[in-house]
């Protein structure tokens, strides 16, 4: 049996930069000195290069967030329902908190 982390292993051991994050945190941080505990409580991604874009549908009078998200705006707005807004989700890379953004009001759509 593979280790958990093997992916992410192979890749470190071959030059790439690893990040981790607690299953209690949604937050990605950059491993001290690049060098990673493999913590198995833990979880470990090969650093992005460019922040990854997502875009989901959200209600902004309720704050209600629709649990899906899509790789385009295109996919988005065929499921959008009345009374929703799409907005684009920005990974930050650095580390930053991940923030939300949206662009216009509730009635405009991207």
């Amino acid at each position: 049996m593979k280790h958990k982390h093997h992916k992410e292993i192979i890749a470190w051991a071959n030059g790439a930069e690893i990040q981790v994050r607690s299953t209690l945190n949604s937050k990605w941080c950059d491993c001290k000195d690049n060098n990673p505990s493999w913590n198995p409580e833990y979880e470990y991604r090969v650093k992005p290069k460019e922040p990854r874009t997502f875009y989901a549908s959200i209600n902004l009078k309720k704050r209600d967030v629709v649990g899906y998200m899509y790789n385009n705006i295109k996919a988005a707005n065929r499921y959008l329902s009345p009374g929703r807004t799409v907005i684009k989700v920005v990974e930050v890379i650095n580390d930053e908190i991940e923030r939300l953004q949206y662009d216009g009001d509730e009635e405009q759509h991207f």
